[in-house]
């Protein structure tokens, strides 16, 4: 086949080399900054011109029918490829979050499936139809439009009327190199467009050639000028326009050169660094403020004081980040750094911290100061040691959103009080801690907003925490004891009565009466056992922890509860050995819950499973715990005492059936650790206690490899002693 060569064909093949030559000149920092939605862009944007104008060129240059129609076909791939990428391309250069995931699918998918429809035109000819020779020589095709092909035209259309008007507002919006950048930005699209249009009126609406891409020769040069000659895709220009622009912060770019480059609005309104001192040395800039100068130089900087346009004196913190540009230093080829300094106003920060430093320093009470809305503009440095707070996070947030949710109405309440009448009120309430947890505070708060040395409510609190577990569980003991003494003692007192009169007569009945009393007299010793451990716990301010092996411990009282209970069915799961920080008395806690879980089981052959897994931080986003599963199969626990343990509160508590639950709540909660009760279907209950990992070392797990795990069964009359086994499960 001979090919023939017009102007077309030539611009055709010079817009493809120029294109071709602009991504390989970007395809090396584009490898480097593939995150970045511009650089990706802009490759498939100047892979599509590249393949667009090639098989156009190859299209025109061809001198017969089926070969100018297959050629013809395939240009619709690099159509689809410029359509998709070149809104993309043009949002995301320009800074703009506009584009989601979303759109930008929508983006891709539309000429993809217009370009496959194109692809497969001669079997439902829904993007042209009628197609007939016009004119070989000459290049083209004359064919009706099918509805495919008209919805993509509009659909193209009002892509880029958007996309034009977004680059125009970003053109006016900027200043300097920027708005050079972006009207080459908008140029290059807008002369392929209105080739194409132009093109097609002059033909009369059939045009043998169509301009759009032999135009792209123009717009891959203009893509070509704003990237290699003004730093289209350079760090400095897109951070420039995404962020530096809209920051509060003056911010100043200065060059390996040491000349500003650039400045944002709040540099010239609060610094008076503006576009007349472009090009001049920062050391000229800042000749009066010789921590600038050392900042550049990588010293380090302490707060500097500068005066602004009005005359006012400023404290700003300075910052230096280096930004690699495209530029290469001259006879090095080495990328050249230019830094950004940017300057945080720290004035009115300074002097607060100034009005109260003499006040607070050293205190261990919780001091913030309120606006009148509740946000805190001031937290003490004692917030870190009792909340886990850095202080300077708490700043710019409200206080009540911290503050629980069952409380938030009466603080909320107390501190309207508080700035309507100017009095001073005293709250308690729980308080969120960083870590998640719960203390209880004692909050005083004083109106102060009128005091200019203060303005704002100072609120005192005190960590209450301790001596409110305390009070609640001496008003629990209290009222437990007192309630289950005097039914007991009501009970022997009157069974050791009918036992008096009835020794001699009823033999028989009277052995039942003293079996009753013997009973009851156990309970009181049981309950006086559990009274001295709580008594314990609610003394024991500072509770203090140990490193027990929690696996050994557990299968001591299994074995003990097989020994008392025969009858009882239990399984046991369990690592080697585990180690957890506990209290000492965490063996209380698995005694009462293995006791449980027989004595209220109304079976003649109760089931228990016990079973222990070392959960590791690779596992779960937990943090390192053993956790413990106690199961039976009798009835659910009572509502009322599961009530208890999630409220936490005493005054549900009023017998010493939930005595028990109580104590190994409150053992398990002075270990660091977690407990829950879930009933089971159809019934049964699952009791589930997490304990902290023992970490000697900070780093390593103490506990042995779980994956050795053992198991036992007791059922009646084995014998049987647990062990080790290959169950390789752990659960």
């Amino acid at each position: 086949m001979v090919w023939q060569v017009t102007w077309a064909t030539v611009a055709l093949a010079i817009a493809a080399t120029v294109s071709t030559g602009v991504l390989a000149h970007v395809l090396p920092a584009a490898q480097d900054n593939w995150r970045r939605l511009e650089y990706r862009a802009f490759v498939w944007l100047s892979l599509g011109a590249i393949v667009w104008t090639a098989t156009y060129a190859t299209h025109l240059a061809a001198t017969t029918g089926s070969a100018k129609y297959v050629l013809l076909d395939l240009t619709w791939v690099g159509i689809a490829i410029v359509t998709a990428s070149w809104p993309v391309f043009a949002f995301s250069v320009t800074g703009s979050d506009v584009l989601t995931g979303w759109s930008i699918l929508v983006l891709v998918a539309v000429p993809t499936v217009v370009a496959a429809l194109a692809l497969t035109n001669p079997v439902h000819g829904l993007v042209y139809a009628d197609v007939v020779e016009s004119d070989v020589a000459a290049g083209g095709f004359e064919f009706t439009p099918g509805p495919a092909l008209v919805a993509f035209l509009a659909y193209s259309f009002a892509v880029n009327v958007a996309t034009f008007v977004h680059l125009l507002r970003a053109t006016l919006g900027a200043a300097g190199d920027a708005r050079v950048r972006f009207a080459l930005v908008c140029l290059a699209g807008v002369i392929p467009t209105a080739g194409g249009i132009a093109g097609a009126v002059a033909s009369g609406g059939s045009p043998t050639v169509d301009y759009t891409p032999v135009c792209l020769a123009l717009t891959s040069s203009m893509t070509g000028l704003a990237v290699t000659r003004y730093g289209l895709l350079d760090p400095v220009p897109v951070a420039r326009e995404t962020v530096v622009a809209r920051m509060r912060d003056p911010v100043v770019v200065v060059g390996e050169d040491g000349r500003v480059l650039d400045s944002n609005d709040a540099a010239d309104d609060r610094l008076g660094v503006g576009d007349d001192d472009l090009n001049r040395p920062a050391s000229a800039v800042f000749a009066d403020v010789p921590g600038v100068e050392r900042a550049l130089a990588g010293d380090e900087c302490d707060r500097i004081e500068l005066v602004g346009p009005d005359g006012d004196v400023r404290l700003f913190d300075v910052s230096v980040t280096a930004l690699g540009t495209s530029e290469p230093t001259a006879g090095s080829g080495v990328r050249s750094e230019n830094r950004v300094l940017v300057f945080r106003d720290v004035t009115d920060q300074r002097r607060i911290e100034r009005r109260f430093e003499a006040l607070i320093e050293g205190t261990s009470a919780l001091i913030a100061v309120l606006d009148s809305e509740g946000t805190v503009t001031y937290a003490s440095p004692a917030h870190e040691d009792v909340l886990g707070y850095d202080p300077d996070s708490l700043v710019g947030r409200s206080v009540f959103e911290f503050v629980h949710t069952e409380d938030r109405e009466d603080m909320a309440g107390a501190f309207a009080e508080v700035t309507r009448d100017g009095e001073s009120r005293t709250v308690q309430c729980r308080f969120r801690c960083a870590d998640g947890s719960w203390r209880e505070l004692s909050a005083t708060g004083d109106d102060l907003l009128d005091d200019p040395f203060v303005e704002g409510v100072v609120v005192s609190s005190t960590d209450i925490t301790v001596q409110k577990q305390a009070e609640r569980r001496l008003q629990v003991l209290n009222r437990v004891l007192r309630h289950d003494l005097r039914n007991d003692m009501n009970v022997v007192d009157g069974y050791a009565g009918l036992l008096a009169t009835t020794v001699r007569e009823d033999p028989d009945r009277a052995c039942e009466y003293a079996d009753i009393i013997r009973q009851r007299a156990r309970n009181l010793v049981d309950l006086g056992e559990k009274a001295r451990t709580l008594d314990a716990l609610v003394t024991d301010a500072e509770t203090v922890t140990e490193v027990v092996d929690v696996v050994a411990l557990i299968r001591s009282h299994c074995e003990q509860l097989r020994a008392e209970h025969p009858e009882v069915e239990l399984t046991a799961s369990l690592p080697e050995s585990a180690s957890v920080t506990a209290v000492p008395i965490l063996g209380s806690a698995f005694d009462n819950l293995l006791e449980n879980a027989v004595e209220h089981n109304d079976r003649e052959r109760p089931t228990v499973d016990v079973s222990a897994t070392v959960v590791r931080p690779s596992d779960t986003e937990e943090a390192a715990h053993v956790r413990v599963r106690i199961g039976d199969d009798g009835p659910p626990i009572p509502e009322n005492d599961r009530e208890v343990l999630r409220r936490g509160s005493e005054t549900a508590l009023e017998h010493a059936s939930g005595l028990g639950l109580w104590l190994v709540s409150w053992i398990v909660s002075a270990s660091g650790g977690t407990i829950e009760f879930d009933p089971v279907e159809p019934r049964g209950n699952v009791v589930t206690v997490r304990l902290p990992l023992y970490r000697p070392d900070g780093d390593a797990e103490a506990a042995d490899d779980d994956k050795a795990t053992t198991h036992a069964t007791n059922d009646a009359g084995a014998g049987d002693v647990l062990g080790p086994s290959t169950d390789p499960t752990g659960e």
